[in-house]
């Protein structure tokens, strides 16, 4: 573990953006054919069960797709883990931008849709979050959705966006088309039209954290912390209406 970000290395990657494309494609085909193989076990349902079992089942076609495509994508060019994806990090780096990821969540999320107010409900921001999380029934529940949001959903998607889409894209077109095409993509990717200013400005915010930094890992910890806060939040939100018996 290096103590300076400047020594990172930050190698070129011999995929294309080709190639990540076709890993997106064939993750959401393949999450489609999971999903109704799911199904298949209740055909008196047209959608999966709203239960956080069966929505963590759901995502893990999707996850796979995106935590070891990268991975396969890198043993097939003979890089190494580390060297492919820049995990080499500094642990100040690494606390510097999770507190960016708390920043990001908690002021410049909210200012994004100030001057959004006029076309878009403000509640209806964060309709997504808040009906996932009233999924919850049980702690188990509840420790799955952090597993899910917390843990899995930042590790691979940063694997996937900033470890191959990010380097592909800047490795032909330069930095700040990488940046802004890489953040569209995932913004894109979350199929959630009301939450896509906030989620682009996520995404440009940790392509940022992955070339300044010139590691992957400070940008995890950044998005750990930005989905931390919101499932902190919805989770306190949920004990305080069950104490109050109104849910």
């Amino acid at each position: 573990m290096r103590s300076q970000t400047e020594g990172l290395r930050d190698p070129s990657v011999p995929w294309t953006p080709w190639n990540a494309l076709a890993l997106w494609v064939a993750a959401f085909f393949g999450s489609a054919v999971w999903v109704t193989i799911l199904l298949a076990f209740d055909s008196t349902n047209d959608q999966l069960p709203r239960s956080v079992p069966w929505l963590f089942a759901g995502q893990l076609m999707l996850w796979l797709a995106y935590g070891i495509g990268p991975l396969i994508l890198a043993r097939q060019h003979g890089r190494s883990y580390v060297q492919a994806f820049a995990l080499e990090y500094s642990s100040r780096a690494v606390a510097l931008w999770a507190f960016v990821g708390v920043v990001v969540q908690l002021v410049v999320i909210p200012l994004i849709y100030i001057p959004l107010s006029s076309l878009i409900d403000a509640e209806e921001v964060g309709d997504a979050a808040e009906e996932l999380i009233e999924t919850a029934a049980t702690p188990v529940d509840i420790g799955l959705l952090f597993l899910m949001i917390v843990i899995i959903a930042p590790i691979v998607e940063e694997l996937f966006f900033r470890g191959t889409v990010l380097p592909a894209i800047m490795d032909r077109l330069g930095v700040w088309p990488a940046i802004v095409i890489s953040s569209v993509w995932f913004a894109v990717s979350h199929l959630q039209a009301i939450q896509f200013p906030g989620l682009l400005v996520v995404g440009l915010v940790l392509a940022y954290c992955r070339i300044r930094t010139r590691s992957l890992v400070p940008a995890i910890a950044l998005h750990m912390a930005f989905n931390g806060v919101t499932f902190g939040v919805l989770v306190s939100q949920l004990e305080l209406a069950q104490g109050a018996g109104v849910v």
